[in-house]
């Protein structure tokens, strides 16, 4: 039998660093037949034609990098330490993979850190297709990929700390390029004969031999044959901003590792033009600052792992790297078994933490016990028979309870440790009562390793002074030696409260619920027991725990505080306001990015429709210039400029460039609306009228250009004073529709202009949308509350679309208004509104208003013209301050609903 036949069958892995084309080349290897995984990463906004990466071995990177406290930004800014199981977990990874008919691969860019890894899992079997691109394009597209993610929330952009963290070290994208691809380099040349390496953009082009690659890894040749692209996914051009935030240092790095790629590469990318920069580099300052975060510690992030996982990690950390902070997550979790306490109890000793190595024994020790009756525990009884009669100084090191010999601890670091042989108990305790946090923590735990005390209380006394510095593992050490000298519930109730204050639930039930067999009747005991239960939903032990304390003592301050609070919640829940609840509903909020991804997956022209939706109210929800303001401080002159020119471009996606130059307080430039319009078919498109009132041309230009992204044709009625009616007579000569201005009577309040035209109209348009520009905005600039308004009344087709439909389809519809913004919403919300509003209806001699009032915040909505003109209104109402916010009382009154469009 030939040696072919007997070869493993392959495993392909496909990596290269992000947003340098892995997922085109992974596109390509699955069209040709390559199953990519069982549970494939679905598309994003960033990345429309999916990912296709398999979710279990992302979630193992992901992890990797997170136990190290890094992320995928991770640039070898510090030791990034794999655990004894990783290699276990590969193996197990391509086995399972390969027992499935046909070519099995996956794709991640983050397996190019773990590249040695996979290849021992994969062992003869595993081959690699290796992609990259250009550093300035992909530091160009991360740039902009973290410049969408800042505009999608209404929260401060340091906030966003995954994203922001790009301009507050402004190299960060190029150094990860850099350390990503030197790892990528270093492996090829290695294992040259299992690998591809492809430049994106020499894939892309097409202009390659395929065949010598697919045989070079035993591949059909349609798995490496360039597909059909959507070209205006890659990004081709570079900002020179970009470009400004790296020093000359590294930029020849980059190139240094671009020029090796280029020359070991399969298929090369040809030659890139030349890139410049017109901006000040980084400099020296961001240059030192970013080599001393390559310095820095890493933050091991350990809490996402099981006991077995965290047990296989811990021993693979330098000792240089062991702190006490990294031991935490051990003792901060769930209970694990007994051998697995033995197990950490000789990490934490190799690494010289010997107070966290008896701790480790003492919970060895109850766990195999099952109880804290310290008396008859047996885990250590063949070696030391009699230890618990022996007093702490002879007792043997095996036993967690022993002292170490005096001579052992550090002197010089505080007098008090140096002082610990002479001093006497109650001295030591008031001492340390005085220190500061860190030394008293040095000091308690001095204490327990190398000084007896006499009595429990002295011991519980121990335990309470390092809880209030929440040093946890040191208080529950000394409750733990209180319980030795005197098993007593006080010391039980204690230990339990440690673990509460811990979430440690299941735990802290147990301690209770042993301190409660002592003493049934303690009052205290049953509101511990009741608290512990709710917090991990048990509601029928609650409910016992609740009652056995309000019998014991209904009188108790706990029992009362308990009750009160309890009682409160229930109370404010009870208390919630319809009425709010249905005016949060008709306002704008901005959804999560994650539920809307999901959609998109679902339904990508839905979920394209609601990004762009969730983008504009994101935007209309915060003080944009505070918000970029505030992001701006503390970076340097190259990061700040870079990021107000990536948030503008996102911006200019979403607004038309005149309206957001307008709300920028931008120079607005004159724009011809007809150039927009000659695509219109004027057959087909609905005719709309827009009555606008207006006095500042430039806020009219930038509503105009709102209303001319729309699919329908608009006659404009304006009104405005003579002051500026040749102005906007010259601004709307080119419009492609009825164009009537004219100024308005200083004589005629504007409700009765309105209500004039009306008339006028009544039976010309079937739907007319009543607009203004007034704002306490400087000249020329708009401002929230107008764009929130203009936006919700015609930002999209498919709301004027529905608006439409409202009209035809239903002949009591009279006004339809816009979502609420909050400060509009936060004022309809209060009871003293409704009330107020109340008032003025009966005064005005109109019906009382329904429960739910749906009115118009700022004079703009849209409106039957048949509905307004039939109307017969007292001159009073119609000069009265708040008539538009009685206009639906009124409407009401004779059979007309208003409307809002989120109910549409």
């Amino acid at each position: 039998m030939s040696n072919t036949a007997n070869a493993p069958q392959p495993f392909y892995l496909c990596s290269g660093f992000h947003r340098s084309g892995t997922s085109m080349i992974a596109q390509c290897l699955a069209k040709g037949g390559m199953h990519m995984g069982n549970e494939l990463m679905g598309a994003s906004f960033s990345n429309p034609l999916g990912h296709l990466e398999d979710m279990p071995a992302v979630r193992l990177h992901d992890k990797l990098f997170e136990i190290n406290g890094t992320n995928w930004q991770y640039c070898d800014d510090s030791p990034l330490i794999k655990p004894n199981w990783l290699q276990n977990y590969l193996k197990r990874y391509i086995q399972a993979r390969n027992q499935s008919d046909g070519i099995q691969g996956v794709k991640d860019p983050r397996a190019l850190y773990f590249l040695k890894d996979w290849q021992v899992a994969g062992q003869q079997s595993i081959r690699y297709i290796f992609i990259y691109r250009h550093w300035a394009s992909v530091g160009q597209s991360l740039l902009n990929r973290a410049s969408r993610h800042l505009v999608n929330s209404v929260a401060p952009i340091a906030a966003n700390r995954l994203n922001y963290r790009f301009w507050q070290e402004p190299e960060l994208a190029f150094q990860m390029w850099l350390s990503s691809n030197k790892r990528l380099l270093d492996f090829y040349a290695a294992h040259q004969d299992k690998c591809v390496l492809i430049a994106q953009e020499g894939f892309a082009k097409g202009q390659f031999d395929a065949q010598p690659l697919a045989d070079k890894l035993a591949l059909p040749v349609h798995c490496l044959t360039p597909s059909e692209f959507k070209t205006e996914l890659m990004t081709s051009k570079v900002d020179p901003a970009a470009l400004a935030l790296i020093s000359a240092e590294l930029r020849e790095q980059l190139e240094l590792v671009w020029a090796r790629l280029q020359s070991l590469a399969d298929v090369s990318a040809p030659e890139m033009r030349s890139l410049s920069s017109n901006h000040t580099s980084t400099g020296r300052a961001e240059t030192a600052i970013a080599k001393a975060a390559q310095a820095a510690r890493p933050a091991f992030q350990l809490e996402g792992l099981n006991w077995a996982e965290l047990l296989g990690f811990l021993p693979r950390i330098p000792e240089r790297l062991l702190e006490q902070d990294v031991f935490n997550s051990a003792f901060g979790r769930p209970f694990g078994s007994v051998e697995q306490y033995l197990s950490l109890a000789k990490v934490t000793h190799r690494a010289g933490f010997y107070a966290l190595t008896k701790l480790a024994k003492l919970r060895a020790m109850h766990v195999q016990a099952g109880h804290w009756r310290i008396k008859e525990w047996s885990l250590f009884a063949d070696e030391c028979d009699a230890w618990f009669e022996q007093d702490d100084q002879s007792m043997a090191q095996l036993i967690p309870f022993s002292l170490r010999p005096m001579h052992e601890r550090v002197q010089g670091t505080l007098p008090l440790i140096d002082a610990l042989p002479d001093i006497d108990e109650q001295t030591l305790l008031t001492r340390i009562a005085k220190l500061a946090v860190p030394a008293a923590r040095k000091a308690i735990e001095a204490t327990l390793l190398y000084k007896a005390l006499t009595t429990p209380a002295q011991y519980q006394q121990l335990s309470q002074l390092a809880l209030r510095g929440r040093a946890y593992t040191l208080a529950e050490f000394a409750i733990i030696k209180a319980l030795r000298l005197h098993y007593h519930v006080d010391y039980l109730v204690g230990l339990g409260d440690i673990y509460h204050q811990q979430k440690l639930l299941v735990k802290a039930f147990q301690v209770y619920e042993e301190a409660n067999s002592l003493s049934p009747q303690q009052v205290a005991i049953q509101v511990r027991l009741a608290q512990v239960c709710s917090a991990l939903g048990d509601i029928d032990r609650f409910n016992v725990y609740r009652e056995r304390a309000i019998q014991l003592a209904p009188e108790h301050p706990l029992v009362k505080k308990w009750m009160s609070d309890e009682y409160s919640a229930v109370g404010e829940k009870k208390a919630d306001n319809l009425y709010a609840d249905m005016i949060s509903m008709l306002s704008y909020e901005a959804q999560s990015y994650e539920d809307i991804v999901k959609i998109s997956q679902m339904d990508e022209s839905e979920g394209l429709t609601l990004d762009l939706h969730n983008l504009r109210v994101s935007f209309l929800l915060r003080d944009n210039q505070a918000w970029l303001e505030e992001a701006s401080l503390g970076l340097s002159v190259a990061a700040n400029a870079h990021l107000r020119s990536s948030i503008y471009r996102q911006w200019k996606k979403l607004w038309p460039t005149p309206l957001l130059n307008s709300y920028l307080g931008l120079e607005v430039e004159d724009v011809s609306f007809s150039q927009n319009v000659l695509a219109k078919s004027t057959e087909t498109l609905p005719r709309i009228a827009l009555y606008i009132d207006t006095s500042d041309p430039i806020r009219l230009q930038a509503l105009l250009s709102l209303v001319d992204c729309r699919q329908a044709l608009f006659d404009l009625y304006i009104l405005t004073t003579s002051d500026n009616q040749t102005e906007i007579e010259r601004l709307c000569a080119d419009w492609p529709g009825k164009t009537h201005i004219w100024s308005a009577s200083p004589e005629v309040s504007e409700p009765q202009e309105w209500l004039a035209f009306c008339l006028q109209h009544e039976a010309n348009y079937p739907a007319i949308v009543k607009l203004h520009t007034q704002t306490n905005a400087p000249s020329g600039q708009i401002c929230n509350r107008l764009l929130g308004q203009w936006y919700g009344l015609l930002g999209t087709d498919e709301t004027v679309q529905k608006a439409l439909r409202l009209f035809g389809q239903h002949a009591h519809a009279a006004l339809l208004v816009p979502p609420y913004l909050p400060e509009d919403a936060a004022e309809l919300r209060q009871n003293a509104w409704f009330t107020s509003y109340q008032q003025k209806c009966v005064s005005m001699g109109l019906p009382m208003p329904s429960d739910l009032v749906v009115v118009p915040t700022e004079r703009m909505f849209w409106y039957a013209p048949t509905a307004l003109a039939r109307l017969e209104l007292d001159k009073a109402l119609a000069l009265h301050e708040d008539f538009y916010k009685l206009l639906p009382s009124v409407l009401e009154h004779v059979g007309y609903k208003t409307q809002s469009i989120h109910l549409l």
